[in-house]
């Protein structure tokens, strides 16, 4: 019966999403700029084809940015301080931006990245920092070799 159902979802474990309207998820969200691009298109003048998707495919802004909950995905632990600032400010306003300190992955597990080292890997953000590929120059002088780093992952058919 219908009352069944509804004892059945009122018993539920809350979830992060309850009550979002539109939701954005940046699995492999590095520094999470493009929750950033969404929330705050004004900041980026110059990210103009991310801006116009968003544009495009969720509202033109300005938007109630309350309505919109942002799910920035990261495995890099190096990420994770800033992305928890960036969560922190825009709790202070009402917006929802989560930090899933975690992998995307099609199973629930610890899995082995690498951040690859070298000028270009800091220049960019550690963009290479992967669990694809080991790119580390074995060559490189020591102080600029990556490292490995085991970190969790979350199955995102799961987790969603």
């Amino acid at each position: 019966s219908s009352s069944n159902n509804l004892k059945k979802e009122k018993s539920r474990e809350p979830r992060l999403g309850d009550g979002c309207y539109h939701v954005f998820i940046d699995a492999g969200a590095n520094l999470g700029v493009h929750g950033r691009f969404l929330l705050e298109p004004d900041k980026y003048p110059l990210s103009a084809h991310s801006v116009a998707l968003f544009e495009k495919e969720y509202a033109p802004s300005p938007r109630r940015n309350e309505d919109y909950c942002v799910f920035e995905i990261e495995a890099n632990p190096r990420h994770w301080e800033h992305l928890q600032s960036t969560s922190a400010m825009y709790k202070m306003v009402g917006w929802r931006y989560q930090v899933i300190q975690a992998a995307a992955s099609d199973r629930n597990e610890n899995i082995e990245f690498y951040h690859q080292g070298g000028e270009r890997e800091i220049m960019y953000q550690e963009w290479g920092f992967s669990s694809a590929k080991d790119n580390r120059d074995e060559n490189a002088v020591e102080k600029e070799k990556g490292s490995t780093e085991v970190v969790p992952a979350i199955r995102l058919s799961e987790w969603i």
